[in-house]
């Protein structure tokens, strides 16, 4: 009997506790590649070329089985992207009010986890104010004007992102997803590692992946502490950004240290939750997307991503509230 015809005799189930050996044995240490499709006409688009990992996982980052965070009702405000969010409850009925297409991805993740977390901590009321730092033109901005009397959207607003001309609520209003009352949204141009208004003006304050393209880590860590001044005391923040999952520093990301470093302590607010849960599903770092191959955005799930010289990344959510 040949090899393929004794495996193929092998069931299911035992096939898949024989891969959990396998992965328990090799430890976070273990190389795990992702193959990419050769482009249009390449050897007819077979996919043969391979990205490994460049380094093994930080060990602060916890792999886990699939079926386990299914299963988890992943009750921590700050933790990490994971496909286990996709599930009935509030966080996927958000990304559905937020007006996002039925699929799989962090950036949708990242505005409904927000808005989650925001309504949890009790903050969105009618009379409540919210900034927003390198907001774009976020779904959440319109979903919040709907529910709290004044939202602030600050960006450079430059043509680089599309955006061009003053009359920056009007381009609020073409880009706008839903309904919204006009009244309850204002934009400016403003960086937001220096933002234009006096100490104590909002209930809350959140960005979402921005912080890390601002111009380095120092950079973002004043634009946190920005967020920290303009918020009244007890108000809360909510920071998204680029967490790396390997420990080597590359710039636009954090790695767990950096994270601590330039973004938790001393930063005018202390996290909502001491811990950070770093669990991801082990089928996310095994088959990452491949940012310098699939361009298509819509992939799915668009989570754990990598790029051509073996850098692996997600996103990470962590709550403040200002003493």
């Amino acid at each position: 009997m040949t090899l393929t015809q004794t495996l193929k005799r092998i069931t299911r189930p035992t096939r898949v506790q024989l891969a959990r050996m396998a992965l328990r044995m090799a430890g976070p240490s273990l190389t795990r590649s992702v193959t990419v499709p050769q482009g249009e006409g390449l050897a007819g688009g077979k996919p043969i070329f391979r990205v490994a990992m460049a380094e093994p996982l930080d060990p602060a980052i916890a792999p886990r089985p699939d079926w386990e965070l299914r299963f988890d009702p992943r009750g921590a405000l700050n933790r990490l992207c994971d496909i286990g969010d996709w599930r009935n409850g509030r966080v996927l009925d958000l990304m559905v009010e937020l007006g996002y297409r039925p699929g799989i991805a962090r950036k949708a993740w990242e505005e409904a986890t927000c808005l989650y977390g925001l309504e949890k901590l009790g903050v969105i009321q009618p009379d409540a104010a919210i900034i927003s730092i390198g907001a774009g033109m976020e779904h959440s901005l319109f979903w919040l004007a709907n529910r709290v009397r004044r939202v602030v959207a600050t960006d450079l607003y430059g043509p680089e992102w599309g955006f061009s001309g003053d009359d920056l609520n009007g381009l609020a209003r073409s880009r706008a997803p839903i309904p919204y009352p006009e009244d309850h949204l204002e934009v400016h141009r403003m960086s937001g590692a220096d933002l234009e208004f006096e100490p104590g003006t909002f209930d809350a304050a959140y960005t979402l992946s921005s912080i890390e393209h601002f111009g380095g880590h120092d950079v973002a860590r004043r634009s946190v502490m920005e967020m920290s001044r303009v918020l009244r005391p007890g108000g809360v923040a909510c920071v998204v950004t680029e967490l790396l999952l390997t420990p080597l520093p590359r710039a636009e990301r954090f790695t767990t240290r950096e994270l601590r470093k330039y973004l938790i302590d001393g930063v005018g607010m202390d996290l909502i939750e001491e811990e950070i849960d770093f669990r991801i599903s082990e089928s996310l770092l095994a088959h990452p997307i491949n940012l310098d191959y699939e361009v298509d955005l819509s992939k799915s799930p668009h989570i754990v991503l990598i790029d051509a010289s073996g850098h692996v990344w997600t996103s990470v959510i962590l709550f403040y509230r200002k003493p």
